[in-house]
C-alpha cells in the first residue's frame, strides 16, 4: 500500500479542494476590477491630455480667482477653525 490514497486522504484533498474555491474566486474578481480600473484611467487621462477645439482670442481678459475667494468667505462661517 505504498503511494496509495486511502479514502480518508482522497475525502480530505478534495475538501481542501473545494475550500480553496473561494478565495480564488475573490481574488479573480478584484483582479478584473483593477484591470477595468486600469483601463478606464488610461481613456480619462488620454482625454484630459487632448488638446482643446476651442482657442482663446488673442487678446482675452483673464478671469478672477473666484475659488479662492469663495474658500476664504466660508473659513470666516467656522470661528473654531483657524
Amino acid at each position: 500500500m505504498h503511494g496509495a490514497m486511502t479514502p480518508g486522504i482522497f475525502v480530505a484533498f478534495i475538501i481542501a479542494v473545494f475550500s480553496l474555491y473561494n478565495p480564488v474566486r475573490k481574488f479573480a474578481v478584484s483582479t478584473i476590477a483593477s484591470s477595468r480600473a486600469v483601463g478606464a484611467s488610461s481613456q480619462l487621462f488620454q482625454y484630459l491630455d487632448s488638446a482643446d477645439d476651442v482657442r482663446e482670442k488673442p487678446k482675452a481678459r483673464s478671469l478672477p480667482k473666484f475659488f479662492q475667494a469663495a474658500f476664504v468667505s466660508r473659513m470666516s462661517d467656522f470661528p473654531m477653525i483657524r
